[in-house]
């Protein structure tokens, strides 16, 4: 028998995780190259960047909330987490808008795909939802 009772719990959030960043990272592309292909390069590039920055900040969630069983985490941890991704993704947004070279709102577009993608991930294509 295992040594840890949760490992198929760890296990299947693990899995999950992996599915919602996955189809994140779908999503990423197709807004990328729908930007490209339906104005130019720097909309594609700005809506790309800005779902990276979306897609970078629900990794590092991933990483940190799942890395160590919640058992063992501090008290807020899950609060201390929450907050380093709010301001890593506020701080990536800041330094991408003040490049000039991409437009401000592809950027807050293609952040905007990739919340709308977790939320219809995390909605409809879970292992426990079915």
């Amino acid at each position: 028998m295992s040594q840890d009772p949760y490992a198929k719990l760890r296990l299947a959030a693990w899995r999950d995780a992996l599915r919602v960043l996955a189809i994140q990272a779908l999503a990423m592309t197709l807004v990328g190259l729908m930007g490209w292909m339906a104005w130019d390069e720097r909309v594609g590039l700005g809506a790309l960047i800005g779902a990276a920055i979306g897609l970078f900040a629900n990794v590092y969630s991933a990483i940190a909330l799942l890395g160590k069983p919640l058992a063992q985490q501090q008290a807020g941890g899950v609060l201390v987490s929450w907050l380093v991704r709010v301001g890593l993704t506020v701080s990536l947004l800041i330094v991408a808008m003040r490049a000039k070279f991409v437009p401000p709102l592809s950027l807050i577009a293609g952040l905007g795909v990739v919340i709308i993608a977790h939320w219809i991930a995390v909605s409809f294509w879970l292992s426990g939802r079915r």
